[in-house]
């Protein structure tokens, strides 16, 4: 076997290996008891983390569609500042 044949299949191996340890990252977040909701949080919090910035913004923008949304109307992002109270005794 060349030297490139040889670093190839060396490469394989350690593809296999990293596979095999994502399978068993996952294995542990479902160990949790994660609901499909909080999957997808997950798995979208996951892709922001992405350095190859296209594979980041094209998962982040599939999960977009079926994260669950908090903040429905524009009112909700709206912050309400209350003045400070003073307490006089």
């Amino acid at each position: 076997m060349t030297y490139w044949g040889e670093m190839k299949e060396n490469k394989k191996i350690i593809d296999v290996k990293e596979k095999q340890e994502a399978r068993n990252i996952s294995k542990t977040i479902l160990e949790f008891g994660v609901t499909d909701n909080q999957k997808i949080d997950i798995m979208l919090n996951l892709a922001m983390t992405l350095e190859d910035n296209n594979a980041m913004k094209s998962i982040g923008s599939f999960l977009k569609n079926y994260v669950t949304k908090i903040n429905n109307s524009k009112n909700d992002n709206k912050i309400v500042s209350k003045p400070n109270k003073i307490i006089i005794s």
